[in-house]
């Protein structure tokens, strides 16, 4: 494959007598052979909802018959399936006679959080009627939050002998994903003398990474929920990421809300895509998808029954009685 090319010919130092009305033709050499390329798209993640990243796959020159070719995500990029982005189970695209282009539709979750730029890498094979030219494309999911620093105006009392301190407090809101840093310095301009009332000074604060949850533990819990759209229940954004994991096991899931097989390849309930890539990872390799066999829900009786399977999966009940304020007895 090789993009269609031209040759140039001009004309010059016409005999006397004739001028020269056009003095160059371009001829083109038309390539025949089709290619596919993708491309590296970006776009700005947002606050929340979704937005698509979209690739645009192109197949030049367009053919007379049809062309197929497989994508799938090579999970490559910077971004984490199931929390950055919806996990992609790959496909195929069908270029019908004449067709030239296909998109395929990563859909983006947004946040708030002030993070670096994350990417998504897909990859073409498989082509059929056409030979894969670009076989990788990598979009770019731009962060969009940016937060902002803040600094008060305190005061204090100077004293009459002894040094004190007078402390101003910056502020970062919201907190970012990432270290960041600002400079500070005297401004120069207040009515104490610099060096005389107080000493001199200037110098960086640096922010460090937000994230600091880290070696969490997750163990015997029994997590039920009705409501369709909070299936993703391991996807909680900024909050089930693995790396803030030491463990996460023997717990018992169960949807209430009609029928859904949360163990399906096919389903994204987890940070890394479909449970059995949760499970891969070392997360819930113990837990079961079961009904918890709650006493009465109906009547807001979530007590277990004696053959719940939570129990054997080492689950304590909560002593609910004791549960709630507690003060001295007077005397």
């Amino acid at each position: 494959y090789e993009a269609s090319e031209t040759v140039i010919i001009t004309l010059s130092n016409a005999s006397a007598g004739t001028n020269i009305a056009t003095a160059s033709g371009t001829g083109t050499i038309s390539n025949d052979d089709q290619g596919l390329l993708i491309d590296s798209p970006s776009v700005a993640e947002g606050d929340s909802g979704t937005v698509n990243l979209a690739f645009t796959v192109t197949l030049d020159p367009a053919a007379a018959t049809q062309v197929t070719v497989n994508y799938a995500d090579t999970g490559g990029g910077t971004a984490t399936s199931g929390t950055d982005y919806a996990a992609i189970g790959g496909g195929t695209l069908t270029f019908s006679a004449g067709e030239t282009k296909k998109t395929i539709a990563v859909s983006v979750r947004g946040d708030t959080a002030d993070e670096a730029d994350e990417t998504v890498v897909i990859a073409l094979s498989n082509a059929s009627g056409a030979s894969i030219v670009t076989a990788r494309g990598t979009g770019t999911i731009t962060d969009n939050d940016i937060p902002g620093f803040s600094i008060d105006s305190p005061s204090a009392a100077e004293g009459d002998s002894e040094s004190s301190s007078l402390t101003f407090t910056v502020t970062l809101s919201p907190a970012s994903y990432r270290q960041v840093s600002v400079n500070y310095a005297d401004a120069g301009n207040g009515t104490a003398t610099s060096g005389s009332d107080y000493a001199a000074f200037g110098g960086t604060l640096t922010f460090v990474a937000g994230r600091t949850l880290r070696d969490n533990i997750f163990r015997r819990n029994v997590v039920a929920w009705s409501e369709r759209t909070s299936a993703v229940i391991w996807c909680r954004p900024r909050r089930w990421y693995p790396e803030i994991l030491r463990e996460c096991d023997h717990n018992v899931y169960h949807f209430r809300g009609g029928s859904l097989d949360l163990e399906s390849p096919e389903i994204d309930v987890t940070p890394l895509g479909s449970l059995q890539r949760w499970r891969d990872a070392g997360f819930d390799r113990n837990s079961v998808i079961a009904d918890p066999l709650f006493t009465a829900p109906a009547a807001g009786d979530f007590t277990l029954r004696a053959d719940s399977p939570a129990f054997a999966m080492g689950f304590r009940p909560i002593p609910v009685d004791r549960i709630g304020p507690e003060g001295c007895a007077k005397e």
